[in-house]
């Protein structure tokens, strides 16, 4: 065995054995299956070592298990050993298809800006690239692609690796930005990092990074405050986190 092999293994018990099949998920949207959940299934020498989880529904039952794949050795999962027999009863009755997913866990590095904003209008104002996408060939080669882009003297950046947000509900940031990207494994420390730098209540972030093995899209060579009518930004440097 060169690199990894990830076994599904068919269910010890025989009775209402599940005959419902599903689909697997691999990175990349490489689709394997269906796959009977009673036969035992593998992939080999396919998926790279490292930490990844495997994450869908079978019916209404949810699927969350995480493992690791080593070089040389075999994971086994067994699906239908933490189902009970009502859970089992319905899978066997059921034709339906599910897919799971096969996620690994990705290494990300980001700026943040954090502080406050008067409005959504004004952030997008400050993101906003259309005066940039106006000019011609020769003109953007000496623009900057955005306001943003102008207060940290960068004239581009992969707006693809970038988010942003306003909001005013919510106790603390988590809540506050609750429907933004991983923001489970970021709003602890930005909050901890605002409240060591004096702010309250912040209303606005700004996000932008990627991984970083390829840093070209989103690396910025000073990033700094911003300080605009209607909206001040604290930078308070990157935060590095995981995520599947």
């Amino acid at each position: 065995m060169t690199r990894t092999q990830l076994v599904f293994k068919a269910p010890r018990f025989s009775l209402f054995a599940p005959n419902l099949k599903f689909y697997v998920m691999l990175p990349g949207y490489d689709c394997r299956g269906p796959v009977s959940l009673r036969e035992t299934f593998e992939i080999s020498d396919e998926l790279p070592p490292g930490k990844y989880r495997l994450k869908g529904h079978i019916l209404d039952i949810n699927v969350d298990i995480g493992f690791e794949l080593c070089a040389g050795l075999a994971t086994t999962l067994q699906l239908a050993d933490s189902m009970n027999f009502t859970q089992r009863f319905a899978i066997d009755a059921s034709a339906e298809l599910s897919t799971l997913y096969v996620l690994r866990e990705q290494h990300y590095v980001s700026h943040f800006w954090i502080g406050h904003c008067d409005s959504d209008l004004r952030l997008a104002a400050l993101l906003s690239e259309a005066h940039y996408w106006a000019l011609t060939d020769e003109e953007r080669d000496q623009a900057y692609l955005s306001e943003f882009g102008r207060t940290q003297n960068e004239r581009w950046y992969d707006h693809d690796f970038l988010e942003a947000g306003w909001e005013t509900k919510g106790s603390n940031l988590l809540e506050r930005f609750e429907e933004y990207s991983w923001v489970e494994e970021w709003a602890e420390e930005l909050e901890r990092r605002a409240r060591e730098m004096g702010l309250k209540e912040p209303n606005c972030f700004i996000m932008l990074g990627g991984s970083p093995v390829r840093p070209r899209n989103w690396e910025l060579d000073k990033p700094c405050q911003i300080d605009r009518p209607g909206i001040n930004l604290l930078y308070v440097r990157k935060i590095e986190f995981t995520f599947f």
